[in-house]
């Protein structure tokens, strides 16, 4: 019924990757360190998309702030503009 010895494949475990008496354990752990892994890569690119965001917004109020210091456009037209941008 039962064979014993390291050739059986009851050491294993069932699903497990890793042969030997703690392969359940290892194949464990490394599936969870996959799905760590997946997750920091999605948060990450979440992250770095929400940065984008307000780092254009910066950019875009440092470009508008030097052109009226050069004097392109005048005060009314620096208030609109700066005011399309923050919405």
């Amino acid at each position: 019924m039962f064979r014993h010895g390291m050739n059986s494949g009851w050491w294993c475990g069932p699903g497990s990757f890793f042969p030997g008496p703690l392969g359940t354990v290892v194949s464990i752990l490394f599936l969870g360190l996959l799905i760590y892994l997946l997750v920091k890569i999605v948060q990450s690119i979440f992250s770095s998309n929400q940065k984008g965001i307000g780092e254009k917004n910066d950019n875009a109020l440092e470009v508008l702030k030097q052109r009226y210091a050069r004097g392109e456009i005048d005060q009314q037209e620096f208030k609109k503009i700066q005011g399309d941008i923050l919405e």
